[in-house]
């Protein structure tokens, strides 16, 4: 295990698709190289959490390893960056594609003082993990009701993963928050772990001397991301805004689970 002192930023669910409607990503290539150029100006490391890409959301059943090729293709000024070695690219579930390529669903490395960062997607506390084709099959359904014009159909399909005690963004903000404080019990020395998967704002959630922070999303407008430095022992999250005439990103105001603000 690595015990570095350095400073990470961490992003997640991209889900870039070939096909343009079925795209959530929709932002402009250079405006997103212009985000990722500040990142590489202000940290060692920049960790993609899953998610990065969707060949799930393909109308073409089973045949997700060639979607994602494509997808590279159709961002591959993105795509360049992202096999560069200050990266480090992680398998979600609608990217596991990555791991049949040799990429693993976690990352690690301790810090000099002995804090353990861990990051992994968060689909692998959704119950979903041991049912991927059901999972794949769900997604795919819910891109052709879209196509068809049922508007946020996987939304209306998250029924289905109450039933099976799983997240499909129901809530799963607040569900990642409690298992994250699970994973955290009985160990008592400190961990920061990083996790994207529900697509809720950013949140910061400490436990004792543990802290869980979720990335968010880079969809529809949105880019999110959590800022580590190992060294100075900060940890937040943070939102970009492209209208910055400065080019700056600035921290979020997202108050953490638990917490109130004195007046």
């Amino acid at each position: 295990m690595w015990r570095l002192n350095m400073k990470v930023a961490c992003i997640s669910d991209l889900h870039l698709a070939t096909d343009d409607f079925a795209d959530s990503f929709q932002h402009k290539e250079d405006s997103f190289l212009h985000f990722l150029d500040h990142l590489e100006g202000h940290y060692d490391q920049i960790v993609l959490n899953g998610d990065i890409y969707d060949p799930c959301k393909s109308l073409r059943f089973g045949q997700y390893e060639d979607q994602l090729y494509q997808i590279q293709e159709k961002y591959s000024k993105l795509t360049d960056r992202f096999i560069q070695a200050n990266y480090i690219q992680i398998a979600g579930n609608h990217d596991y594609t990555l791991e049949k390529l040799g990429y693993a669903d976690h990352y690690s490395f301790k810090g000099e003082d002995g804090t353990k960062y861990i990051f992994f997607h968060g689909h692998q506390l959704d119950g979903l993990r041991s049912g991927k084709p059901l999972f794949i099959f769900l997604t795919a359904f819910a891109n052709w009701l879209e196509k068809l014009g049922w508007k946020n159909a996987e939304a209306h399909l998250s029924w289905i993963g109450e039933r099976l005690g799983t997240l499909i963004h129901a809530d799963a903000g607040g569900i990642l928050s409690s298992k994250a404080e699970d994973v955290f019990s009985g160990d008592d020395n400190q961990r920061v772990i990083v996790m994207g998967h529900s697509h809720e704002p950013p949140v910061k959630v400490e436990f004792k001397n543990n802290v869980y922070l979720n990335s968010g999303a880079c969809v529809r407008k949105r880019i999110e991301y959590v800022h580590i430095d190992t060294l100075e022992r900060e940890y937040s999250t943070r939102s970009w805004s492209e209208t910055n005439r400065f080019g700056i990103a600035t921290k979020t105001n997202y108050t953490s689970l638990g917490e109130t603000k004195n007046a």
